[in-house]
């Protein structure tokens, strides 16, 4: 993928030049409009569990979730402390390997045509998501797989030391979670890469690896700074939950949710909006 060498004036300019293209894209709402699809998924999907007690609903929702809730936590408010992670894992991997895959082609795609002026139909699109599937469905196994190991081997070891101080918890989990990111800014490119030139596995991680260390600050900055705000709003999601809870109004927690669910929208567009443009400005 990368063919130029940059000195460091280049690599600020360009990092700029990036960015001031993506905010000025924000109105274009159909270069990013898959995005709001998973959005909408991601909604339906959080307002399941939210009223799981609804009469439809609570003959299908309740018996999955006992098989990973106990008993008692369906009990409000302290329901709203499992919630997140519920989500979490229904948006991990539920829509991950199915709506949020098909749904990231169609949006790579349309924003290199859009940047490029070839715009891309959503059949279009669909086409070659389900072409792709298969590959990028493994880049995102191998994602999630090194994520999670990332995310709850040390949090296991350390879980004597984080439940001792919710602060201390917050500290350790956003430098997991910034550890996470670091995983998702090495294989970026070569997702990228399966969209665009319909790269093999191998050569699409070999050749995003590299890409990653010959530029690892600029592709490690375009992953991490959207996510602050998630970063955010993780930790108070999980690490200040109970005192959200108990201090403040227990509603605030699913209204966090959404507010995360929303900003996503944008969140995800300006990371591979900015992966997109990258990938065909370093070539």
């Amino acid at each position: 993928m990368v063919k130029v060498r940059l000195s460091l004036l280049d690599k600020i300019s360009l990092f700029l030049s990036v960015y001031s293209q993506l905010v000025m894209s924000l109105l274009k709402i159909s270069w990013y409009s898959p995005f709001l699809i998973i959005a909408v998924f991601q909604l339906l999907g959080m307002a399941m569990f939210l009223w799981f007690y609804a009469p439809v609903l609570i003959s299908i929702i309740k018996p999955i979730l006992s098989l990973f809730v106990p008993a008692q936590a369906f009990h409000y408010p302290r329901y709203y402390l499992a919630l997140p992670a519920i989500y979490a894992g229904y948006e991990t991997f539920i829509l991950g390997p199915t709506i949020w895959i098909l749904m990231l082609v169609v949006v790579i795609r349309r924003l290199d045509g859009a940047f490029t002026r070839q715009w891309l139909t959503m059949q279009e699109g669909f086409g070659i998501a389900f072409d792709r599937y298969f590959r990028l469905l493994l880049i995102w196994f191998i994602e999630t797989v090194l994520v999670l190991i990332i995310l709850y081997v040390p949090s296991v070891v350390l879980k004597d030391m984080m439940r001792s101080s919710p602060n201390m918890s917050a500290g350790i989990g956003v430098i997991l979670q910034a550890a996470g990111l670091l995983v998702t800014a090495m294989l970026i490119y070569g997702v990228v890469g399966v969209v665009l030139d319909n790269k093999g596995v191998g050569e699409a991680i070999i050749d995003g690896i590299i890409g990653f260390f010959r530029y690892p600050l600029i592709t490690f900055s375009i992953v991490f700074i959207p996510n602050i705000l998630r970063l955010v709003l993780n930790a108070l999601l999980s690490d200040f939950a109970p005192r959200i809870i108990g201090l403040l109004n227990p509603d605030l927690i699913p209204v966090i949710m959404v507010f995360y669910i929303i900003t996503g929208i944008f969140i995800n567009f300006f990371i591979y909006g900015a992966a997109v443009l990258l990938y065909r400005r370093l070539e």
